[in-house]
């Protein structure tokens, strides 16, 4: 599983049908998080979303929303 060999604290994929609705906050923190893993996903399936994810500027927005619906 590739969040096990990059050594991600999440390991398991959440899938809607499995788990209650995640809140904003806890879906930005968990983007957030897995950010780097996103993008290598994204990229091996050639989706465009995935320069976003290189994108330092992006990053730091995803950073500061997350840091606001922490609160």
């Amino acid at each position: 599983m590739l969040s096990n060999e990059m050594g991600s604290d999440h390991i398991a994929t959440i899938f809607r049908s499995e788990v209650r609705w995640l809140s904003r906050r806890l879906v930005l923190s968990r983007v957030f998080e897995l950010h780097e893993e996103i993008e290598i996903c994204l990229r091996g399936h050639k989706f465009p979303l995935s320069k976003q994810f290189s994108n330092k500027k992006f990053i730091g927005a995803l950073d500061y929303l997350t840091d606001i619906f922490r609160s």
